[in-house]
């Protein structure tokens, strides 16, 4: 897929709306900001008032710096959640239902429904992020331990494998993090569908289609250095990314002849064509061609 397409049509779709949209896709990111930062204001009293030594910030050992970091973590999580799910509803609204009145985003995110779906897919998606890094964790400790005990050609070379094994799996972690950023996307557009079942599909609907994420920040890069131009960017950036997944939606059903995750309901332009006209499409959107 084009992004200099992508960002355009994004681009009017945001006229007259810009403001509104900035303030919704900034409320996640200034949450997760506020609360990470009265905690650091927690840690600085207490090594002022000498309650814990530096190291015990990274150790664990102080029952009231971890009693701390749970308080937070948990109100982090549980008033974030909401916003990330309201704003993926406002994105999916303005890409994918023209003409269709929209709900206030205080109704969204003060209901009981989005409530719990939204915290079950960031415990979720914690979780799969953390099982993810595990092997990231096992070979860089790995890796480390031989590298400064290692004094044999043997010891040297499993060094090597240990740090070759770390970046691997590090770059898978990157992958699954990338699949798991649509996951609220996918929450919005299909709100029958378990958060569990969504968050599995996602992660196998997203295969091959990881790098658009990454094109669109590398696309504004330049613009995302300067902190002054990121409430201007931040909304083209999250609106074309949710464009971008409706059309990959749409793009598998015409193209596979049923709906998303495969739940047997058929398309009406994409039953009509026999298996060997379907293979003359493109598998993918990085081929397809754009009217």
């Amino acid at each position: 897929m084009r992004i200099r397409e992508l960002t355009g049509f994004s681009r009017s779709l945001l006229k007259g709306r810009r403001f509104r949209t900035a303030m919704v896709c900034i409320l996640p990111i200034a949450s997760g900001l506020f609360f990470r930062t009265a905690e650091a204001c927690v840690y600085s009293l207490m090594l002022y008032f000498g309650e814990m030594k530096p190291i015990e910030l990274f150790s664990g050992r102080n029952r009231a710096q971890l009693a701390i970091a749970v308080f937070f973590t948990i109100a982090r999580w549980t008033v974030s959640a909401p916003l990330v799910y309201g704003a993926a509803f406002r994105l999916c609204a303005i890409t994918s239902e023209k003409g269709k009145p929209q709900r206030r985003f205080s109704d969204i995110i003060l209901s009981r429904r989005c409530f719990r779906r939204s915290l079950a897919a960031q415990l979720w998606v914690k979780l799969f992020s953390a099982a993810a890094l595990l092997p990231t964790i096992f070979f860089g400790t790995t890796a480390y331990s031989l590298f400064v005990t290692g004094r044999t050609a043997g010891e040297l070379f499993m060094t090597a494998h240990a740090i070759v094994l770390t970046v691997v799996s590090a770059f898978m972690w990157l992958t699954v993090r990338m699949s798991l950023a649509a996951v609220p996307l996918f929450l919005v557009k299909f709100p029958k569908m378990s958060v569990f079942r969504v968050i599995i599909g996602t992660l196998c609907f997203m295969k091959g289609r990881r790098s658009t994420l990454m094109r669109l920040l590398a696309a504004y890069t330049p613009l995302l250095l300067s902190v002054a131009a990121v409430p201007y960017i931040l909304p083209e950036i999250m609106t074309a990314y949710s464009l971008c997944i409706d059309i990959y939606i749409k793009e598998e059903e015409y193209l596979a002849g049923n709906s998303f995750f495969g739940r047997g309901r058929k398309s009406s332009d994409a039953s009509e064509l026999s298996p060997r006209t379907k293979r003359r499409f493109p598998k993918t959107s990085d081929k397809a061609q754009t009217y």
